[in-house]
């Protein structure tokens, strides 16, 4: 589940390699698991900084945790890259941070919700003050990604 885990990233490319996972999982009420996965890998882009909202949202759909990991990877370069000015040093730290969180091994769960969910919020009040055009897909994004915060934040039952 965590293997595939993160933000942002279907980019019309196709996918020329694939490579094996192995992740292990801690959830919050202390299960560990361990997985092995074959995950079809993103080539090199250097339109990998070309992300858009609409991208981003068709990408992540309605389970955040189903996105291949290295279209996840790229999809957050691309946002890192994206974002220049001082008006987006929040996000980006925190972009980074979900990098480092997703890069961890084992892959700790609940800190990654953590982190989307600090990322939803961040995107939902930048929102506020983006294009119109730009506003609904910024809301939507934000939700979603503080919505998936919370359940990988959440003690398992």
């Amino acid at each position: 589940m965590f293997t595939r885990l993160l933000l942002v990233g279907a980019l019309a490319l196709p996918l020329s390699a694939c490579s094996k996972e192995t992740d292990t999982v801690t959830t919050p009420s202390g299960t560990t698991t361990t997985t092995t996965t074959t995950t079809p890998m993103a080539p090199a882009d250097p339109l990998a900084n070309d992300v858009t909202v609409d991208g981003t949202n068709a990408a992540i759909g309605t389970d955040i945790t189903a996105m291949p990991m290295a279209a996840a990877m790229s999809n957050i370069d691309g946002w890192i890259a994206k974002l220049q000015g001082d008006q987006f040093a929040e996000i980006r730290s925190t972009l980074e941070m979900l990098k480092l969180d997703l890069a961890a091994q084992p892959i700790d769960g609940a800190k990654i919700g953590a982190t989307l969910s600090t990322l939803g919020q961040q995107t939902t009040t930048a929102a506020a003050t983006a294009s119109t055009s730009s506003q609904a897909g910024l809301q939507q994004l934000g939700s979603t990604l503080s919505a998936a915060g919370a359940r990988l934040s959440a003690p398992a039952m």
